[in-house]
């Protein structure tokens, strides 16, 4: 089998989980292995729960349910049966989803995740801003209006794209690298162009937006803290560009 030592920063779920997965890196005889082409060595361990000590480290403003903290593991022997490869050549079962790219699948889920709190944002500022009786009501929810349209526009792309790419795999048992960039930019575009609307949004909602106690403000915690995720650090300058046709 192997021996597994280290540690991981965050594990989501920690606090329910009855079995973790980890990366790591493979050595022999103390020696870090590589593949032919130079990249390091990489498998995927199934861990139970009593393998694993955590540490309650997830001190995030947002996303506090997920429990997402820290755990280390001290020189466990973990038997073959619980390695794997994440890679489609390597998938045992035969519907099309288990060959889908891992990285790909991992920037939509997030992305759509992200664009479904957007929304909501939208819902609960538009709820806030009916309620003031002033001239420039009407201007705040027409900026809301405006804002789900973009929104629309960009996640309707990102659909199709995404459609495109799993009908290729349904298909052709594979999907062509161009779709997947595509997919992957797409992806990039539409948190850029979330994170854009509700920032824009944010100030016109005033201290109720702050208060903690508020949904909006648990939606907006919720919504930047999952947009660190290290996918999504670097914004895409064509989906920057979206952000002028907002009105100012």
């Amino acid at each position: 089998g192997y021996n597994i030592h280290g540690n991981w920063k965050y594990a989501t779920g920690s606090l329910l989980a009855s079995v973790f997965t980890v990366n790591c890196q493979v050595s022999k005889n103390g020696i870090l292995l590589h593949h032919a082409d130079g990249t390091p060595v990489i498998r995927s361990f199934v861990l139970k729960r009593d393998e694993v000590t955590l540490h309650p480290r997830w001190n995030a403003m947002g996303m506090i349910a997920t429990g997402s903290h820290s755990f280390d593991v001290k020189n466990i022997i973990v038997p073959f049966n619980r390695s794997f490869v994440i890679h489609p050549d390597n998938t045992t079962l035969s519907h099309p989803i288990f060959k889908y790219p891992f990285l790909q699948l991992a920037e939509t889920t997030l992305a759509i995740n992200l664009s479904g709190m957007a929304y909501r944002f939208f819902d609960l500022c538009a709820e806030i801003l009916s309620k003031r009786e002033t001239k420039s009501m009407e201007g705040y929810l027409k900026k809301i209006q405006e804002a789900r349209t973009i929104l629309d526009d960009v996640r309707s792309a990102f659909y199709n794209d995404t459609d495109k790419g799993w009908q290729m795999l349904i298909s052709e048992s594979a999907i062509a690298d161009a779709t997947l960039s595509a997919i992957s930019k797409l992806s990039h575009d539409l948190v850029t162009v979330c994170r854009d609307l509700v920032n824009n949004l944010y100030p016109f909602c005033g201290l109720e937006a702050a208060d903690t106690q508020s949904e909006i403000n648990r939606v907006w915690r919720n919504f930047h803290t999952a947009g660190q995720h290290s996918l999504f650090r670097r914004p895409h300058f064509v989906a920057r560009q979206r952000q002028e046709e907002f009105p100012s």
